[in-house]
């Protein structure tokens, strides 16, 4: 009997956080998972050599955690150094609308202060500020952001979370201070860890567009999806979304890139062949594609659905390898485990879904998989701990079990052949459609702007600089990533707002364009 393999596919990703023409990031995200996220993550997982995983990011993600490590500042940065006594009140209210944008259960509740503060602020909304407040405001914002790993190697950062309140100057700046050197240190462990075979890095396009919906909006009309007036098709922009992420990433770790998680785990057979094109062995995607796929034949989703023996091994369509992604376990970890009152009961239950899978192929002379793919960062803060005991527990009985192993994709494909699929449907992770992107009054109105730009560029780029045309040509490519339109769907965000806001009244300014958007 061959041992379930367990191919875990984190997934790390931040949108651009620059305002065109600025050089200040406006928000603090990428600085911030660093420090909760992307180092400790896998310095656990680095304790447990036995155990792999592949890792994937985004272009973008990669360019500002480098910008990160060169000395660029975010705007939530500067506000924390800043001496609280001389904040001006505009930067004083600032602090005090946004320096709660943390999970409240985990990362505010759990420190009295904090609490203290939130109440005062968010719930009472007292518009009445003493200068210790904001210091501690400053000081908590960061603080709740360190992983215990981080926590327990440094003695001085243990003492001021002791501590609880009224932080000095000094203390604050120590906080960013250690915050600035585990940044550093992120890049250099997931290289050391590649180079040891422990992970693989994969990657998704540059600026995190729904590529089918760059080769062709009319691709979400297959899951009956009104689209815009205006169709969107520009396949060459998904060639340079996806070249453009891996010479980022293949520079950055030396590394060749072989896989791909492609943004929301967005397929089409389009989008599919320009990863052929591209040098790509393997993709990842939903297991709802895949009983989608199989029911264009026997016309059953439901039906199709309930033999899930079918997606714990690997398919070929096109030449490129694809995998199904186990939507149960995956979102178990994602969306339910973290309400578990015991971690280390929710890494049974994982353990034992993991081996009654097994038992499904006990019989079976082929190597079986379970693919486990999902954000690999924001998840975590819903953890008491980050969800360190419930990783723990995980990575030690499997480093002790015959029953389970743990690969990466291109080790696990590399001796084991794909079966040929011939048709594959056109979706993403939720609801193997595009809904979230495309539909909506709003985000068909991005999709409409974002066509009229993209063809009045190529009308008018002879007429200006080569540089100024290069320029706006990257504007569109940030513009056209998938987090502005998720925002549109899930959030009111003034602030991602603001910034997608920018871009488009750069290149409307170049392009001699109406403001589309007031």
């Amino acid at each position: 009997m061959k041992p379930i393999t367990l191919l875990f596919l984190w997934h790390m990703h931040q949108p651009y956080y620059l305002r065109a023409g600025e050089k200040r990031f406006a928000l603090p995200w990428v600085r911030l998972h660093a420090v909760k996220d992307y180092y400790p993550f896998l310095l656990l997982l680095s304790r447990y050599p036995l155990i792999k995983a592949t890792f994937n990011f985004s272009g973008v993600l990669l360019e500002q955690l480098e910008s990160y490590e060169k000395g660029a500042k975010d705007y939530y940065e500067e506000l924390s150094l800043k001496n609280p006594r001389y904040l001006t009140d505009e930067e004083a209210n600032f602090i005090c609308r946004n320096f709660f944008q943390v999970n409240f259960a985990q990362m505010i509740k759990p420190y009295p202060r904090y609490y203290e503060l939130y109440d005062k602020y968010i719930v009472k909304k007292s518009k009445k500020w003493k200068w210790q407040d904001l210091g501690d405001l400053q000081a908590y914002f960061n603080l709740v952001w360190f992983h215990s790993l981080t926590q327990e190697e440094d003695t001085r950062l243990k003492d001021i979370i002791i501590k609880g309140r009224k932080f000095t100057q000094e203390e604050r700046r120590y906080v960013i201070q250690q915050q600035r050197s585990i940044v550093k240190k992120v890049l250099p462990l997931y290289k050391k860890l590649l180079r040891a075979g422990q992970i693989e890095i994969s990657l998704s396009p540059y600026y995190h567009p729904i590529l089918p919906l760059l080769c062709d909006t009319n691709v979400a009309a297959e899951t009956g999806i009104k689209l815009p007036a205006r169709r969107f098709a520009f396949p060459q922009d998904a060639h340079w979304q996806i070249a453009a992420s891996r010479k980022k990433a293949e520079s950055i770790f030396g590394s060749k890139i072989y896989g791909s998680w492609p943004s929301e785990g967005s397929v089409s057979a389009e989008a599919i062949d320009i990863y052929e094109k591209e040098g790509f062995k393997w993709i990842a995607t939903d297991e709802d594609i895949l009983f989608r796929s199989f029911s264009q034949d026997i016309l059953d989703f439901d039906l199709v659905k309930s033999q899930r023996q079918f997606i714990y091994q690997p398919y070929s369509f096109r030449g490129v390898n694809v995998l199904f992604r186990d939507k149960n376990l995956s979102d178990a970890i994602g969306f339910s485990y973290h309400h578990w009152s015991s971690q280390e009961e929710a890494a049974s239950d994982f353990l034992a879904y993991c081996r009654n899978i097994s038992s499904l192929f006990a019989s079976s002379s082929e190597e079986k998989f379970i693919l486990v793919a999902m954000d690999g960062e924001n998840a975590w803060e819903y953890y008491e701990d980050n969800g360190r005991p419930f990783f723990e527990k995980i990575y030690r009985e499997i480093s002790h079990t015959q029953e389970i192993n743990t690969d990466t994709i291109s080790s696990f494909l590399s001796r084991n052949k794909a079966r040929t699929l011939k048709y594959i449907a056109s979706g993403s992770w939720i609801n193997a459609n595009f809904g979230v992107w495309i539909g909506s009054e709003a985000n068909n109105r991005n999709w409409e702007v974002l066509q009229k730009m993209r063809e009045e560029w190529e009308r008018k780029r002879k007429k200006i600089s080569s540089s100024l045309a290069a320029k706006v040509l990257r504007f569109l490519y940030i513009i056209e990533g998938s987090d502005w339109n998720w925002w549109n769907t899930f959030e009111d965000n003034g602030q991602f707002r603001d910034i997608f806001l920018s871009y488009i009244k750069y290149i409307s300014k170049v392009l001699k364009l109406r403001m589309p958007y007031r």
